[in-house]
């Protein structure tokens, strides 16, 4: 059995096709052992940071052995992007018996 590698992902990533070939012909079912992830079919769509452990099993026949193989990548956090309006307030500082206080100017 071929189980095509999965790469080490950022989290937000797309969702990723799993695919398998095997040359007895017999299909392949993949499922997630463990980490942030979920399988629908054969579509893994990522919920988390963390390692991911996917395993895809092929069960045997009168000709053929059945067969498993696991893959395991790692997803990582996602960069934080932040971005804010041009808006300001302005403060004023205000001391009173040595003790700066902040306050917003009304």
């Amino acid at each position: 059995m071929c189980v095509t590698d999965i790469p080490d992902l950022t989290y937000g990533a797309l969702d990723q096709s799993m695919t398998a070939t095997a040359s007895s012909g017999l299909s392949v079912d993949f499922h997630v052992i463990s980490g942030p992830a979920v399988l629908n079919g054969s579509t893994l769509s990522i919920t988390g940071t963390g390692t991911v452990v996917v395993e895809a099993t092929q069960a045997g026949d009168t000709d053929f052995l059945a067969a498993v193989a696991q893959q395991s990548f790692v997803v990582s956090k996602a960069p934080l992007s932040v971005t804010a309006d041009d808006l300001s307030i302005t403060y004023i500082n205000i001391y009173l018996r040595g003790v700066s206080k902040w306050r917003k100017r009304k």
